[in-house]
């Protein structure tokens, strides 16, 4: 089983994937593989960008789903499919709710990145 350290630094890390990373569902099927490997093989999901790939992909975990009862709204499948801002991110936090029985807690942190802007002055 997958330690709780090691699904929540997954957690963090999505904050900094592209909603791309998750729309096809192949990250979610790696998670999912840790927690029910008897209904999760990895090679039967393809790791592409092409609408079928995806919707085969989200097609198999939605019977995984169904089979151990975890529970998605439609939006947060169809948002992460289609990279909506946001979705990816519900998705796998209630993914981790669900397999752990825990509660994620996000903290907003606003980073500030500064840029310093050289002036070359060149003299003719």
């Amino acid at each position: 089983m997958l330690h709780t350290h090691t699904y929540l630094t997954l957690v963090e890390i999505l904050y900094f994937l592209s909603c791309r990373d998750f729309s096809n569902g192949y990250l979610v099927a790696e998670i999912l593989s840790w927690y029910h490997p008897q209904d999760v093989q990895m090679h039967s999901y393809t790791n592409g960008t092409s609408i079928s790939t995806k919707l085969g992909n989200w097609q198999q975990l939605e019977r995984v789903f169904s089979k151990h009862q975890l529970c998605f709204l439609p939006e947060e499948i169809e948002g992460t499919v289609h990279c909506k801002p946001g979705a990816a991110a519900s998705l796998v936090t209630r993914l981790y709710t669900l397999l752990t029985h825990k509660v994620y807690v996000t903290v907003c942190v606003k980073i500030v990145y500064f840029c310093i802007l050289y002036i070359w002055y060149v003299t003719i």
